[in-house]
């Protein structure tokens, strides 16, 4: 099965699937008024070449308000569905009380099922514990955990908070739950650095390389995690990182260099192509490539957690917003674990669940080893680091409505903030909601928050 490549909702670029997780960009597109889940699809579909092509700034031009005609004109160009076929089926609403609800069903999040009880909601169980280095005995207990712990388990969509409680939507029914406890272990993903050519097919996520490694001949590794150093080593590959940006740890790195990993501090990445990635450019020098993999820093899902109502921080060491929580994971009355506050190790991961109900010891020392750029959020003082995202000075921002970091310059010396960029530039207002663009844009602009991320946080389709 080939790549998948789709043209762009505006500019009509080629694009492709850059995650499997359900809501990011291109992840799916509606063909014949059916929705097209990419990352099991193969499909290749060309845009129009007719494109009226123009900078954000141009559409707050005051002449325009006297030919509204010219916008609905733009507007007509774009690459939208023509209809959705209607969903079979009748929906139904259903009420749930519960002592612990779990929101996540990776490494931390049937940890702690095993601990607590409880209901465990996920769109899939064990996260990224398919990874090729994750422990096999670890592995073996979350598999006996998920059969065990089968009746507590729900597999569905965690939507938001609504007055009525925390909707959950699986098939054709949504849960309203109402739960004493909640702990979000919903996982973390990587967000695309910037650079031009950061659009093109082939600019793909380490989580998809992982899954569908036939897409990717010629990877260059783009990144600064001990992630995408153990993806790196699989094949012996180069890995680039933004120069005074790395956050990896000692065992990782002496890992990588054993099995001949090349790392590569780097100011400028160049991707060329056209409807494919064809090489690379790093600081200027060559290197052929089909593919460039990101794990740039694990970013938490925070949307879920902001939405909550949870306080969150700019930790500028590692460039992550992380929730507000302690060494314990206690975020005022509820938990975060595992990679919902930045933990990228499995094991660490499993054991941030058993140390939030009263077992640190093991935990600590793992954190210390295996997660060090992390210490000095514990600590409450931390020195800042170039943005681990920035490695051009152009490229798109927002995948969803086709904004590049040019259009965004345009509005900058006005306000330095994520939110002032969305309702100026209209960043964050695509099909994910700021899933990509928010966390990218705010790391580059150092904004202490990001935007109002409001439920529901992933597309509802109503029966």
């Amino acid at each position: 099965m080939s790549l998948p490549v789709v043209p762009s909702k505006v500019h009509g670029r080629p694009r492709s699937i850059r995650d499997c997780e359900p809501g990011l960009p291109n992840s799916e597109i509606v063909l014949n008024g059916e929705r097209v889940d990419l990352c099991s699809h193969s499909i290749s579909v060309r845009g129009s070449p007719l494109r009226l092509r123009a900078r954000r700034k141009m559409l707050h031009w005051k002449p325009l308000r006297l030919i509204p005609s010219l916008l609905e004109l733009y507007s007509s160009s774009f690459n939208l569905p023509s209809h959705y076929n209607p969903v079979g089926g009748k929906g139904e609403v259903k009420n749930l009380n519960v002592d612990w609800l779990i929101i996540g069903g990776g490494t931390a999040g049937l940890s702690l099922l095993r601990k607590v009880g409880g209901l465990l909601v996920s769109r899939e169980l064990m996260g990224d514990a398919w990874v090729p280095w994750m422990d096999p005995s670890l592995l073996s207990q979350l598999k006996e955990t998920s059969k065990s712990f089968s009746e507590h388990i729900l597999i569905g969509e965690y939507k938001g908070k609504f007055d009525e409680g925390l909707a959950i939507q699986s098939g054709q029914t949504t849960f309203v739950v109402r739960a004493k406890n909640v702990a979000f272990t919903n996982g973390s993903r990587f967000v695309p650095p910037l650079f031009p050519g950061n659009d093109l097919p082939g600019v793909a996520s380490l989580r998809l390389y992982l899954r569908n490694r036939a897409w990717f001949n010629k990877p260059v590794f783009v990144g600064s995690s001990d992630d995408i150093l153990r993806a790196a080593s699989l094949v012996g590959g180069k890995v680039i990182h933004r120069k005074g940006a790395a956050y990896f740890s000692p065992p990782a790195v002496e890992d990588a260099q054993r099995k001949g990993v090349e790392v590569i501090p780097a100011e400028q990445l160049v991707a060329h192509g056209t409807r494919r990635v064809k090489s690379v450019e790093v600081d200027r020098v060559k290197i052929e490539a089909d593919s460039i993999i990101y794990g740039t820093v694990r970013q938490p899902r925070l949307e879920a957690i902001a939405n909550f109502g949870l306080p969150y921080v700019f930790y500028s060491k590692s460039h992550v917003y992380l929730p507000k929580h302690d060494l314990m994971g206690k975020a005022g009355e509820s938990l975060v674990l595992g990679g919902a506050r930045g933990i990228s190790d499995p094991f660490t991961s499993a054991l941030s669940a058993e140390a939030a109900v009263g077992d640190p010891d093991q935990f600590l020392s793992l954190l210390r080893e295996r997660e060090p750029h992390l210490l000095d959020y514990y600590r409450g003082q931390w020195s800042s680091s170039p943005s681990p995202y920035l490695l051009g000075k152009d490229g798109y921002v927002c995948e969803c409505e086709d904004i590049t970091y040019s259009d965004v310059r345009d509005y900058m010396s006005f306000d330095q903030d994520v939110e002032f960029a969305k309702r100026a530039a209209g960043v964050c207002t695509g099909s994910c909601q700021g899933k990509h663009c928010a966390f990218m844009l705010g790391s580059i602009l150092e904004s202490a928050s990001l935007i109002t991320f409001r439920s529901p946080l992933t597309p509802l389709v109503i029966p």
